[in-house]
């Protein structure tokens, strides 16, 4: 009876294909390499025997079995090819797609700055409420000042659907609540200071949005005079007072 067997040294992915061709999808890029990078919007196809893939649209046939699979080129050409002659598929994407398999990708970081990068890519799909998901989770694997920049983001994008929103929608107490809460976590920070604020005078709370207003003032002044070059004081280091 002869036996078939493949060499110890041949990776098990390739044996894999080997075994049953066409089933192995193609694995993507680390995901510090594509979290922000444009999504996928051709399908490719790897064939046995092939060096160069074929780009397009599949549009039959793209489950493994003994029938065609059938893509429509970048050229607009359409041709067929053996299903089981494929050895790899990398699938187009939407925004969608690619948001969602990105983000489950980066939850097993927990890298503030991928969730932050991922955040700032997904706005750009105009996929506002998944990128706001994104600067929560940024915030809370970055601990204290690194956290600081994505909870500012956040609240910046909760200002905006302030803006957005009727002064009666239902949703506006939430989106407060959430721009109070990234708040308190950045006492420090004037931009959180003045968001706190914005909130208050909102709920009627004035005389407690003007302690906030005024704190936020003052950090910046002090911020501005140490970024001087001279840090606030006379070019000899001395004194402005020239009387003696």
């Amino acid at each position: 009876m002869t036996r078939f067997s493949l060499p110890l040294a041949l990776p098990l992915t390739l044996a894999l294909g080997l075994l049953s061709p066409g089933v192995l999808r193609a694995q993507e890029a680390p995901i510090e390499q594509i979290v922000d990078a444009p999504y996928r919007l051709h399908d490719t196809v790897w064939i046995s025997g092939q060096g160069k893939p074929l780009k397009g649209i599949i549009t039959k046939g793209k489950e493994p079995g003994p029938h065609k699979l059938v893509i429509r080129l970048l050229n607009d050409i359409v041709t067929e090819v053996d299903r089981q002659s494929v050895t790899r598929i990398l699938e187009r994407e939407t925004p969608e797609t690619a948001y969602r398999s990105r983000s489950e990708q980066v939850a097993s970081k927990r890298d503030p700055s991928l969730h932050g990068r991922l955040a700032e890519w997904a706005l750009r799909q105009g996929l506002r409420s998944e990128a706001e998901h994104q600067l929560e989770l940024a915030a809370k694997a970055g601990a204290g000042a690194t956290g600081l920049p994505y909870r500012e983001r956040a609240v910046e994008l909760y200002e905006r659907r302030l803006d957005e929103l009727d002064e009666q929608a239902p949703d506006r107490g939430k989106v407060q609540e959430q721009i109070l809460d990234h708040a308190a976590a950045g006492a420090d920070s004037p931009r959180l200071l003045i968001a706190r604020a914005r909130v208050q005078r909102e709920l009627g709370l004035f005389e407690s949005a003007l302690p906030l207003l005024a704190q936020a003032r003052s950090l910046l002044e002090a911020r501005a005079q140490q970024a001087s070059p001279n840090g606030g004081g006379s070019q000899d280091g001395g004194s402005d007072d020239q009387g003696g």
